[in-house]
């Protein structure tokens, strides 16, 4: 899948010393939902509708949210509400770089990955939040893109190879 650098390891993986002497992340999806309330007042409601519709289910399926929060910050973005907008960013940088494995891949697959797609955006595009991405926020965007390149390239090459054949 995808790795992602941190100014720790410069893009190398940590060795196995290294990992035992690292500290544990201390962000984890249990914190997303308190910590969405508190940067992002406007999306509170949406926060409590969602736990409203999903609590039944047990664990929270905090993708269907990611999906609901790329929406709201092209929402945001649209309104010119920056302020909310780079506080939501910034909140997604730190689940990036001080959150757990699984904080990680919601941030990365959930919101980044979700942002790159121009069906969730009502009144803006994908590209229109580029320059607002803190740092580990756009390397993760570029990553994904390089992602569904390659896998866009792929399937044309194996589409060839199967004309080809006939």
């Amino acid at each position: 899948m995808f790795r992602f650098r941190t100014r720790q390891t410069r893009g190398r993986p940590l060795s196995e010393k290294s990992k035992a002497r690292a500290a544990p992340p201390s962000l984890t999806r249990r914190s997303v939902l308190p910590q969405l309330r508190n940067h992002a007042p406007a999306f509170r409601d949406a926060c409590d509708a969602f736990v409203s519709d999903w609590v039944r289910e047990g664990d929270l399926p905090l993708y269907i949210l990611m999906s609901d929060l790329v929406r709201h910050c092209s929402q945001l973005l649209a309104d010119r509400d920056i302020s909310e907008l780079r506080a939501i960013l910034a909140l997604v940088e730190r689940w990036i770089g001080d959150g757990d494995d699984d904080l990680r891949t919601l941030a990365i697959v959930g919101f980044i990955e979700d942002a790159t797609n121009a069906n969730l955006h009502g009144h803006t595009t994908p590209d229109d939040l580029v320059p607002y991405l803190p740092p580990r926020c756009r390397e993760a965007w570029d990553q994904v893109l390089r992602h569904w390149d390659e896998a866009i390239l792929r399937e044309e090459a194996a589409r060839k190879a199967r004309q080809k054949k006939r």
